[in-house]
């Protein structure tokens, strides 16, 4: 793989089984989601829903990451769950906050030094939510008790191998963003790059499987469409299998923390 991270090696046969189960979760969150979209729900309402949808999607890829690294007893205990629940929950408050600070800077017409930090923190949130999530859910299979270890265990192994965590994750994901700037997905920048906006696209239907299926909500099978549709199904299918590499790149520069 040119220009990946020094080390980096495609799996494929042990990618097969995750990947099966990344693209059944992914598919099924996207038609929840969807539902839940065109469903009318209050402001409120349809926020409660997006944030249970979203973890039990965090949940299901802990589930994911588990298998990726091989079997282990324990580790969907009820204290792990509760865990998983808790730390997604936290990722999506932080989005919902610099999502409603943008849209209050902008329409409030603000400095745009504040709309500066605000995209600056938008952007932090791109670079680390995922190699940050990752790491949590490996201290989690590793066993780690406190949260002074599993925060830890993420510090120091974003510490020890910097470039190696984050370049894996930023070569994909600016793999998928040029990806949807051509065929205006999720991720596209043709209208200017928006830190903001790209944050909360990331979270919520960032997964490779939702544009297709949120094609067939929007316009059906017709037409040109279904040579999207297939074309997207076919990049899904690529990309579930390269975030499944880079979920066994990541974990595999997981270190404990140094109290454990």
């Amino acid at each position: 793989m040119k220009n990946a991270p020094k080390g980096f090696k495609l799996q494929f046969s042990a990618a097969v089984k995750p990947s099966i189960y990344m693209i059944v979760l992914s598919c099924l969150y996207s038609v929840l989601y969807m539902l839940s979209a065109r469903a009318n729900f209050s402001s409120s309402v349809s926020l409660a829903a997006q944030t249970l949808l979203f973890g039990a999607y965090g949940l299901g890829l802990y589930f994911v990451c588990t298998m990726m690294w091989g079997k282990k007893h324990g580790v969907l205990s009820l204290g792990k769950t509760c865990l998983v629940l808790a730390w997604n929950l936290f990722w999506i408050c932080m989005v919902n906050l610099i999502s409603y600070a943008y849209t209050l800077v902008v329409n409030a017409g603000l400095s745009q030094w504040i709309l500066l930090i605000v995209q600056l923190l938008a952007g932090l949130l791109i670079i680390f939510l995922v190699p940050a999530t990752l790491l949590f859910y490996k201290a989690l299979y590793e066993d780690a008790e406190s949260s002074k270890e599993i925060l830890g265990s993420i510090w120091v192994s974003l510490k020890k191998s910097p470039s190696a965590i984050l370049n894996a994750w930023l070569i994909l994901f600016i793999v998928l963003m040029v990806w949807d700037t051509l065929f205006s997905g999720p991720l596209s920048i043709y209208y200017g790059f928006n830190a903001t906006l790209l944050m909360a696209n990331l979270l919520y239907i960032g997964n490779p499987m939702f544009y297709w299926i949120m094609m067939l909500f929007v316009s059906g099978a017709q037409g040109a469409f279904v040579y999207m549709i297939l074309l997207y199904i076919l990049w899904g299918l690529l990309c579930t299998w390269l975030e499944m590499n880079l979920i066994a790149w990541i974990g595999s520069k997981w270190q404990p923390s140094k109290t454990e």
